[in-house]
């Protein structure tokens, strides 16, 4: 078999999304919980559980402004992982959007794993609601133009904790997506919601890390999707399911599992290379990655299947250069 280098140059639409929900896997695989910061399932409320840290926060951005604040989060950020990273940005990022409103979004950017975005957007859509989302969506194009899909990934945090977590609330979250304009598929708005769909980030729920897992809902959503909302639960499932049904199981006997459920739950050729682009989306946050590493788990996965092997290497490899640009 071909040896691909998954460093060398690449670039892939698909790919480019890598970075969104890598901390998700990094939070739940490493035993801790965003708590901070949460919306309220019920009330649709925000609400503070470390008030010392949201204290601190508020104080630094009424004293030195919003801007600076953020700087200094990012500074105090240094040297922690990626998931501690992360939690500090959600933290910051619903206070923000509390003194700032929706004119504070521009303080956010793409380091701690665009963390400020999500809770930032996530509380807006708490506290203003669906009819704010055409201006939100505006906000992100306007700010980060075509990378906007990162701000708006946000967005989808925002809408699916809106409506709640049934199948019905999914759907009805995945025509509002629907009806945002430049809105990218895989990485965007919809992007957003599977997670939150699958992993119910936004709100707090003790001993819970998501929908659970059952012999007869493996391959739902995806089962009973068309379309670009098939398109974009092919890209998602792989990272669900290599987080809620393998604990007793060795790396490679999870990735050698999701790759025979991809191939069980698609036979369409695009959606199947989606597929595998998922399972290569989830390999850096799972352990210290390297070459031989990458290749050896996309292949287990891929069956030795060199196309859909490569599809996979190549998406790890642009998750790992695009963290790099994180630190």
């Amino acid at each position: 078999m071909k040896i691909f280098n998954p460093f060398s140059t690449y670039s892939d639409s698909y790919t480019k999304f890598f970075l969104i929900g890598l901390t998700l896997s990094l939070i739940i695989g490493g035993g801790f919980v965003l708590g901070e910061v949460f919306v309220d399932s019920e009330t649709k409320q925000i609400q503070v559980v470390d008030s010392e840290s949201y204290e601190f926060w508020s104080e630094l951005i009424q004293k030195v402004g919003a801007r600076k604040a953020f700087d200094q989060l990012i500074a105090s950020a240094q040297g922690l992982s990626y998931g501690l990273q992360h939690e500090r940005a959600h933290l910051f990022g619903g206070i923000l959007y509390t003194q700032e409103g929706v004119s504070g979004l521009t303080v956010c950017d793409e380091r701690l794993n665009y963390g400020c975005f999500h809770e930032f957007l996530g509380s807006a859509i708490a506290e203003l609601g669906l009819s704010s989302l055409a201006e939100l969506n505006q906000a992100c194009i306007d700010y980060l133009g075509t990378d906007a899909a990162f701000c708006q990934h946000g967005i989808g945090h925002g809408i699916q904790t809106y409506f709640g977590y049934t199948k019905n609330d999914l759907i009805d979250a995945l025509s509002t997506c629907q009806s945002l304009p430049a809105n990218d598929p895989i990485g965007g708005c919809s992007g957003g919601i599977f997670m939150e769909y699958n992993f119910r980030t936004m709100i707090a729920e003790e001993n819970e890390v998501g929908r659970k897992f059952t012999t007869t809902n493996v391959f739902q959503p995806c089962s009973e999707l068309s379309g670009d909302d098939l398109l974009a639960c092919s890209y998602w499932q792989p990272q669900w399911w290599q987080q809620v049904q393998f604990e007793d199981k060795s790396t490679l006997e999870v990735f050698k599992k999701v790759g025979q459920q991809c191939r069980e739950m698609l036979t369409e050729s695009e959606l199947l290379q989606n597929c595998f682009r998922g399972i290569g989306n989830v390999i850096p946050a799972i352990e210290s990655i390297t070459i031989e590493r990458t290749q050896e788990l996309c292949d287990v996965a891929s069956d030795s299947n060199e196309h859909y092997m490569q599809l996979c290497v190549e998406t790890a490899r642009d998750r790992v250069i695009d963290l790099q640009k994180q630190r």
